[in-house]
């Protein structure tokens, strides 16, 4: 694929590669956020322990492959958005030092990321009220999240990133490449 033209499956397989290279097994202890106060909670805390579910570790690119291709199935972003929201989660994990991306979490983090990444980048993006279903549909023996909590991860989510969401062409691109090298061969390229 191109920049212009990216290949999905080129795309699901570089970010996999990607995302198990950065998911750890548990939680580490990280330093304080640099940001928070006015009684707001600790940026991040959302994100730090989501509901408990058993998790077999460690997490191989296939089981994020399958995850993150049900969700681009369902929601029919296109597929730019991918490289948007690893580019957003990535941003995310700098701003909020407090969050590591972990076995527990990855997947509502690489959600949240997708859903803020599809409404910023596509015209035609799935409401809230949509993301249930959604996360009904990837994550089939997880627990269900209701309505609230897909409004709570997207505004912690936005605050934490300072409501930043450009992204520059030269960002765009260097993404782009930097996950379409980790799968040279996906889909025959």
């Amino acid at each position: 694929g191109t920049p212009a033209h990216p290949d999905v499956e080129q795309l699901l397989t570089g970010m996999s590669v990607l995302l198990e290279f950065m998911i750890r097994e548990e939680p580490e202890p990280a330093p304080p956020s640099r940001r928070g106060g006015r009684g707001r909670p600790e940026p991040g805390a959302l994100f730090c322990a989501p509901p408990s579910e058993v998790v077999e570790w460690p997490i191989a690119a296939e089981e994020i492959w399958r995850f993150a291709a049900r969700l681009h199935k369902i929601c029919m972003w296109t597929p730019e958005c991918l490289v948007v929201s690893l580019l957003f989660l990535i941003r995310y994990l700098s701003y909020t030092p407090s969050v590591v991306l972990h076995a527990r979490n990855w997947r509502w983090l690489v959600f949240t990321a997708t859903m803020v990444a599809q409404k910023y980048w596509d015209d035609r993006s799935l409401k809230n009220a949509d993301f249930p279903k959604v996360w009904r549909y990837v994550c089939k023996k997880s627990e269900r999240i209701s309505i609230q909590q897909v409004n709570a991860m997207e505004v912690e989510f936005l605050i934490a990133l300072d409501f930043d969401l450009n992204v520059s062409r030269q960002a765009y691109i260097s993404c782009f490449i930097e996950i379409c090298a980790l799968a040279p061969n996906a889909s025959g390229a």
